[in-house]
């Protein structure tokens, strides 16, 4: 892989930071400004193959060790933005079936100053995970590559990134405002160029000149108004065996479900995006259809553990301490799979009703199955953290903190009852609606498509106006679809339907690239790498729209038809005010 050392690549970007401080437009000069690393000839023809700095450092996928010598290097480099996290730690198992860990970063102003986890209450928070499944090469890079851009043009002048003497004139907006993109391909009603991730004017560049000149003063004001957390590959195990074999085309964890203590085979892992415990097994074995074309053999949710889409073991716990006699001996025994369905094991899992299913005050407490692998349980226990309790808020911990007092900010995630059971403890359950996390993404591959929930049944969710709303400019800019439009399968327990339904946050599944050819070039789930820079710079656009919040789409709103996004924006933190959820109002009726 060609890629550049972090020195070196620390080196440059350095070199042109010092570079590009505040240029008045009439001082531009054409024939010797070098801004942003590149050179501009008498002609005016920009002589790059290259949007940003960095981009050079993604002319090929990652692999895990690189990524979390990255992230460790951001934390360095950046130690005022940006805190990098061991997040198996969290865990009970400490790391992943194979023993690695789970890394992440969380990107905010002021990081240095604050606890571990800390999540500021006046702050939104945007979540983004990559490579849930294995095989998804795309999905590691593009989570990465916004860890370049925010931190490369963070408390930056305003600066001339395309060398065309303007400054600013072109933001992440999924258009090319000033005319100098890539020709031939999409175009919105202005005629001007739109991302297509196809080399349409045969140059060997792909939607070049869209979005490449963007606004520093605006990334700088999100990073400071916003708590951000990055985690580009939540299956290290699986990402590193694909890696090892492309020939796999492995989706899965590593978790030995045959216990042959051999890893690897066909009826080995889980699938992650089914391991969520919200309406966890609710699609097993149900026929898919796709489209108008039936595929019998095709299960969304599975407990054959030799399947795609195994959806992990059955809990069987006795999660609420309330299990009574029943037909067996000892019917009660925490990981006992042979209970079958005794009277108090897994009666109350989570759901979109919120339901006491077994009227003892408490609601979805005694799950039965998602969360059983250390990955999930990173997304369970990270959401966790993030929260705003009652009893310890956000504020307080930040104060005590600053005093020197160390506490934890969360409560144990297992107590022991008044009759001495060791129980799962409900207060990490409360639907309180005061999670912190507005909007989170998960990147796949591959179709082509934004999705968002319900993902378990066809019918929409109190909020599909919201959703539809968020995301609809994105589609037009893009050239996406999406999932409901396209007749997409149901999926049960999987991230998006959790976090929207546990957790109160508008989350979207973003599947990237084509799953076939696309524009000469293989797609799919391992895409030609000449298709990495154009994607990883297209959902910059996903991710500055998501994490500017778009408050219009918030309540409601249509965004016209061509999607321009160079409306309203924020310009202040009271522009991200939202109106409150109100998922549990609809009790019943989901």
């Amino acid at each position: 892989m060609n890629r550049l050392s972090s020195v070196a690549l620390a080196l440059m970007l350095t070199l042109t930071t010092m570079s590009t401080g505040s240029i008045e437009f009439e001082d531009f000069q054409r024939t010797e400004d070098t801004s942003n690393g590149f050179t501009v000839d008498g002609n005016d023809t920009i002589n790059r193959t290259d949007t940003f700095p960095f981009d050079v450092l993604f002319d090929d996928y990652h692999e895990y060790y690189e990524v979390v010598s990255e992230l460790q290097r951001f934390a360095n480099d950046y130690p005022h933005i940006v805190e990098f996290y061991y997040l198996t730690d969290m865990i009970p198992a400490g790391q992943t079936w194979q023993g690695n860990e789970i890394v992440g970063i969380k990107i905010s102003d002021n990081v240095a100053n604050e606890p571990d986890f800390y999540d500021d209450p006046d702050e939104e928070t945007f979540f983004i995970v990559g490579n849930h499944h294995a095989r998804e090469w795309m999905t590691v890079v593009t989570p990465l590559y916004f860890v370049y851009f925010l931190t490369h043009f963070y408390g930056m002048e305003p600066t001339d990134n395309d060398g065309d003497g303007l400054i600013n004139e072109d933001p992440i907006d999924g258009v090319d405002n000033d005319g100098d993109g890539e020709q031939g391909g999409r175009v919105d009603e202005y005629g001007r160029a739109l991302f297509d991730g196809i080399d349409n004017d045969g140059d060997g560049i792909i939607d070049e000149g869209i979005d490449e000149d963007p606004s520093e003063a605006r990334i700088t004001h999100l990073i400071n108004n916003r708590e951000i957390w990055i985690v580009p590959i939540l299956n290290p195990d699986g990402y590193m065996y694909d890696r090892e074999d492309p020939s796999r085309f492995w989706r899965k964890n590593m978790r030995d479900n045959d216990q042959d203590d051999r890893y690897g085979g066909e009826c080995d892992g889980v699938d992650l995006n089914r391991n969520y415990a919200f309406e966890w097994s609710h699609n097993t074995q149900f026929t898919a259809l796709i489209g108008d074309d039936l595929e019998p053999e095709f299960t969304v949710d599975d407990d054959n553990i030799c399947s795609d889409v195994y959806h992990g073991p059955r809990d069987f716990n006795d999660d609420d301490g309330d299990c009574k006699e029943g037909f067996f001996a000892n019917p009660c025994v925490i990981g006992d799979q042979n209970t079958g369905d005794v009277t108090g094991v897994d009666e109350d899992p989570p759901d979109a009703q919120h339901t006491d299913d077994d009227e003892d005050g408490k609601v979805d407490e005694d799950r039965e199955g998602g969360f059983s692998e250390p990955e999930t349980q990173v997304i369970e226990y990270l959401t966790w953290r993030l929260d705003i309790y009652e009893d310890y808020p956000q504020d307080d911990y930040l104060e005590d903190y600053q005093n020197g007092i160390d506490r934890e900010n969360w409560p144990d995630m297992f107590v022991t009852n008044p009759n001495g059971d060791y129980i799962r403890n409900y207060r990490t359950e409360d639907h309180d609606m005061k999670h912190n996390i507005m909007n989170s993404v998960s990147y796949h591959s591959c179709s082509e498509l934004y999705i968002w929930p319900w993902g378990y049944k066809d019918q929409d969710p109190p909020h599909e106006l919201y959703m539809e709303n968020q995301v609809k400019p994105l589609m037009n800019l893009t050239g996406y679809g999406n999932w409901k439009d396209q007749g997409g399968y149901k999926v049960s327990g999987d991230i998006n339907d959790y976090q929207y339904g546990m957790q109160g946050s508008f989350s979207y599944t973003v599947e990237l690239n084509s799953c076939g050819s696309q524009g000469g070039l293989q797609g799919g789930f391992h895409a030609d790498p000449l298709l990495i820079r154009p994607t990883v710079r297209m959902h910059l656009l996903t991710n500055m729209h998501l994490l500017d919040e778009s408050p219009e789409a918030r309540i409601g709103q249509m965004f016209p038809d061509y999607g321009d996004l160079n409306g309203p924006g924020i310009h202040s933190p009271e522009d991200t005010m939202m109106p409150e959820l109100s998922i549990l109002s609809s009790k019943g009726k989901t």
